[in-house]
């Protein structure tokens, strides 16, 4: 596109000064012809009146003489005639002349043509007038001059009008060339190089060009597609992607297979804090196996079952240890094993300080723009270096200095990448970064700024949910870090080693028998007619999810729509989280009082509670018929990277109704611009599209909910996976190659 214009930008100014020059050569010429038409026209007149004047002047009739110049004046396009005599007088007007006007009678006098040509232009005010001599030498009064004026405004009034449509004509035939130009170029050399460019650019990282090849070898860059055939050829012989397109619909199963051709001779692991299974023992003794409420578990495990891969992450279950081998591992899921889990045991010292410390305070609400201030303490980074260290001890212990594809998860492990290279250099090391990267003039208030980012880009690919934070995280590279970067590939090097950034929005697997939930009604659970409009929130209480401002919005809707608000109720499933960090605790008691004075004012009114709240773990099994019976899902976070629960209500949807209001800023809105996008921090918007979803028409729903689950469907979990580990195996082969290393 910016050729083009850049062609018509050229083209323009050309096509101007060729209409102009025409233009006034044309002139030049319509001028020179009217001269010389006047001229024929003035010898004509001349001609068919000379012997008339002869006769009249021999027989001394100047009455006859001047009806004869009356007659001929009446032409439109002659202004008069005069005779003017000689006889050896002073030259003076021997008849009135036949014009009327009195400023040009001072002009149109014989004593002041006789000084003029015999041809000349006399003008006064806006007339212009064309005067031709001819002599009379052998008249009965001695010799005279005819004079004869013509009126050449008219004539050059029809010229400036014939001047005016050819310019206009010009002006539209350059219009129609630059509009076809446009077009030609846009057909053959816009397209071919957009093919170009998807070939250099994307083909020969993730897909096969020869489609896009067939189409330029049609063009002039023939010559150039045999090259680029030879060079596509051999991207893929050593990626081996001519058989893992991106296309169609991605399963456990390809992804598995994927590892197995690509990936099968190093060993698979994920890193983070949370454990997929977490066992605690109840009060009668009996082990009881919870899943904990995490959109990164959600996100990560299924590329664990179809990897075989491990797990390593904290052991916080209180039954945890009674379950595991001398290797401190088990098999999980425990129904179907699958995958290995490694736990990894913290003391309450390392917890407090490397979890709710720095992590959850500091870096927590560092990254998320929530209002929430940061607080950094030299011994909460003491204890996170130190936890950091444990898990790659743990790493070490499991797997030596073998190569390991590993895809370290979160904030929680910022320095593990540049630690686990220095176990094993040659491993492909990942790290996800599930929450949002702020400005660098945010993230600069971290005292130990330069430690993170140094451990972070140690990772060969760097994993952000949207382009939005990749951008931000570069920004920050460039302004706190000595590193080149390149922009157009989103690679940045530091002391020799290439770091990817990367974005990959994370999904979830679509599988509709993977929560196996039991059959249950929530209405009748609840206790709720069966025409209840049920909206559903389902969260960890944290401060970021904006479940505060999610039940103001609830209540200004009751207080707009009564009618509405009779047949409608809100059901807030909250996980408990962090409880051990005062602010947690604080906004539990917060959402608590607050749902409770909604209902105090509404029970009157409504006979029952507007709000149903939830405060405790639910399994993913629990969930499930909430997803799939609820006609609304209110997801309102005030800053997150994703949110899967926006995903897993639209997974559920299999009756193609119901309406997911989102907010928008959430990384999933980028995805699901078919939902109702809110801003979380105003009342009356939450209240406006709740209206908005109790009203919409069920047609409507289907269309908006059809399209939404083909983005579920299509972009899944196993696709992301996929993304991921086909970025690391790019990252292999470009070494092998010859490209930056350690």
């Amino acid at each position: 596109m910016r050729s083009l214009l850049r062609f018509v930008s050229v083209l323009t100014p050309i096509l101007a000064v060729i209409a102009w020059a025409s233009v006034n050569l044309f002139e030049k010429l319509q001028d020179s012809w009217i001269e010389r038409d006047l001229a024929r026209r003035s010898q004509l007149i001349f001609n068919s009146i000379e012997e008339g004047i002869h006769s009249s002047l021999a027989s001394g009739n100047l009455a006859a003489t001047k009806r004869l110049l009356n007659r001929i004046g009446r032409d439109e396009l002659v202004h008069g005639i005069l005779i003017c005599l000689k006889k050896e007088l002073p030259v003076g007007s021997a008849l009135p002349n036949a014009i009327s006007n009195d400023s040009l009678s001072s002009i149109l006098r014989c004593e002041t043509l006789a000084a003029q040509p015999e041809s000349s232009i006399v003008s006064a005010g806006d007339i212009n007038l064309n005067v031709w001599r001819f002599e009379l030498t052998e008249t009965a009064l001695g010799p005279a001059s005819v004079y004869i004026v013509n009126d050449s405004s008219a004539w050059y009034r029809r010229g400036k009008t014939a001047r005016f449509y050819i310019f206009g004509l010009f002006v539209a035939i350059a219009a129609i060339v630059i509009f076809i130009s446009t077009l030609v170029g846009k057909w053959t050399i816009s397209r071919p190089m957009r093919d170009l460019a998807f070939i250099l650019k994307d083909a020969m990282r993730f897909g096969n060009p020869r489609a896009r090849l067939k189409s330029l070898s049609k063009t002039e860059f023939a010559p150039l597609v045999r090259d680029l055939r030879q060079i596509a050829h051999e991207f893929q012989r050593l990626r081996g992607s001519d058989t893992e397109s991106e296309a169609g619909i991605w399963t456990a199963e390809r992804l598995r297979s994927y590892v197995s051709r690509n990936l099968s001779d190093l060993d698979f692991s994920v890193v983070a804090n949370r454990e997929p299974y977490i066992h605690d023992r109840k009060p009668d003794g009996q082990i009881q196996v919870l899943q904990p409420a995490s959109g990164l578990v959600t996100g990560v495990e299924p590329i664990l079952r179809a990897c075989n891969g491990t797990w390593i992450a904290h052991g916080s279950g209180t039954a945890d240890k009674d379950t595991v081998d001398a290797n401190n591992s088990l098999r999980v899921p425990p129904e179907n094993p699958e995958y290995s889990l490694r736990r990894v045991w913290l003391t309450a010292e390392e917890e407090e300080g490397y979890y709710y410390g720095f992590s959850n305070e500091g870096l927590w609400p560092l990254c998320h723009i929530a209002h929430q201030r940061p607080r950094f303490d030299e011994k909460d980074w003491e204890q996170y270096i130190k936890v950091n260290k444990r898990f790659a001890d743990a790493f070490k212990e499991q797997f030596g200095n073998k190569r390991v594809t590993v895809l370290i998860q979160d904030y929680h492990f910022s320095l593990l990448p540049k630690m686990i290279r220095e176990i094993s250099p040659d491993s492909l090391i990942l790290l996800f970064w599930h929450i949002p990267w702020p400005n660098p003039e945010a993230f600069g208030i971290c005292p130990w700024r330069q430690e993170i980012l140094d451990g972070m880009l140690a990772a060969d690919v760097l994993g952000f949910h949207t382009q939005f934070h990749c951008n931000n995280f570069i920004e920050t590279v460039d302004r706190y870090v000595e590193s080149r970067i390149d922009r157009e590939f989103y690679s940045i090097q530091t002391q020799g080693h290439e770091c990817r950034i990367r974005a990959f929005p994370i999904s979830i697997s679509t599988e509709r028998d993977r929560f196996r939930s039991e059959p249950v009604s929530i209405r009748k659970n609840h206790g709720l007619p069966d025409d209840t409009i049920v909206a559903v929130g389902v969260d960890r209480v944290d401060y970021t999810k904006g479940i505060i401002e999610r039940i103001k919005g609830v209540r200004r809707f009751a207080e707009r729509r009564p009618d509405l608000a009779k047949r409608f109720t809100f059901i807030q499933i909250g996980a408990p989280s962090r409880v051990h960090i005062p602010v947690y605790r604080q906004l539990n008691e917060d959402v608590q009082k607050l749902v409770d004075e909604t209902n105090l004012v509404f029970r009157e009114t409504l006979g029952r509670d507007l709000i149903i709240l939830k405060l405790h773990h639910h399994n993913p099994s629990d969930i499930q018929p909430y997803y799939e019976q609820a006609n609304i899902c209110l997801v309102t976070p005030l800053h997150d990277g994703m949110n899967l629960v926006a995903k897993e209500y639209v997974a559920a949807r299999a009756t193609e109704d119901g309406v997911l209001i989102l907010s928008q800023f959430a990384g999933a809105s980028r995805e699901f611009r078919e939902a109702l996008i809110v801003n979380p921090y105003g009342p009356d918007d939450i209240a406006s599209n709740i209206i908005a979803a109790c009203e919409m028409t069920p047609e409507d729903q289907r269309n908006r909910m059809r399209r939404m689950r083909k983005t579920v469907k299509e972009n899944n979990v196993y696709r992301w996976g996929h993304r991921l580990l086909k970025e690391l195996n790019d990252v292999r082969q470009f070494r092998q190659i010859g490209g930056p290393s350690d």
